[in-house]
């Protein structure tokens, strides 16, 4: 038995007696330790992921937001005076990062129902009028926050790592995945893998200069194939 196999055979052992709704959670933990992902929990690692989130999508993509919006978007400035995207779920998302050396180059979050709204963020957006989302009303978790420093994202492997950690999370819970977003903005491996799109003019109602968000879906039967996808991605993009 290979070491990395001997590892996963203790902690499913080990998690197997720990009580059912702590599982998922620290289960994810432990495979993100064995990857290069690293799980954010402190609130400066969230801060750095935040600072990001400002750099790329305000300063970067120009982006903005009505002051008055469902997920509570503000600028906020951090300890050491650095502007930080900010929202409502900030501290009840569960964030991801990647490194290189000390420096966060990378970030994601997924977002649960289990936070003080009991909603996914996309549901805040009176997404029931488009009957094609419907399917995000099953047992779901939301893709948010995807960003890549601009010097790294030719690489093929940054962006795979990401939604790793975004499907085995959902793997985990045993939930579909959903992801909303501009179409620039959409991780590309997001259609190679299986996602299925379930809205092409998606608008939050931010205003007249609002790009229109693509909503992609994988099911949780589908999540399984998601995950070997983005694996058979590494191995090309390792291999090129």
């Amino acid at each position: 038995m290979s070491k990395v196999r001997a590892v996963y055979t203790i902690f499913r052992l080990a998690i197997t007696s720990l009580h059912p709704v702590s599982r998922p959670l620290i289960y994810f933990c432990i495979l993100m330790s064995l990857k290069a992902i690293r799980l954010l929990k402190t609130c400066d690692e969230i801060n750095l992921a935040r600072q990001l989130l400002y750099k790329i999508y305000i300063q970067e993509m120009k982006w903005s937001f009505k002051p008055e919006n469902p997920t509570k978007f503000h600028i906020q400035q951090s300890s050491d005076g650095k502007n930080m995207l900010c929202d409502a779920f900030d501290h009840e998302a569960v964030w991801g990062g990647f490194y290189t050396g000390d420096s966060l180059v990378a970030t994601c979050r997924v977002l649960t129902r289990e936070n003080s709204l009991g909603k996914l963020d996309l549901e805040l957006y009176n997404t029931k009028r488009f009957p094609s989302l419907s399917k995000i009303y099953t047992p779901c978790i939301e893709f948010q926050r995807f960003a890549v420093e601009k010097e790294h994202r030719g690489s093929g492997k940054i962006s795979p790592l990401l939604v790793l950690f975004v499907l085995e999370y959902a793997m985990v819970r045993k939930t579909g995945v959903c992801c909303a977003a501009p179409l620039r903005a959409l991780p590309f491996y997001s259609f190679k893998i299986g996602f299925e799109t379930l809205h092409t003019n998606f608008y939050y109602g931010e205003g007249k200069d609002e790009k229109a968000s693509f909503v992609m879906f994988c099911p949780c039967d589908k999540v399984v194939d998601a995950i070997q996808a983005a694996k058979n991605l590494l191995v090309s993009a390792n291999h090129a």
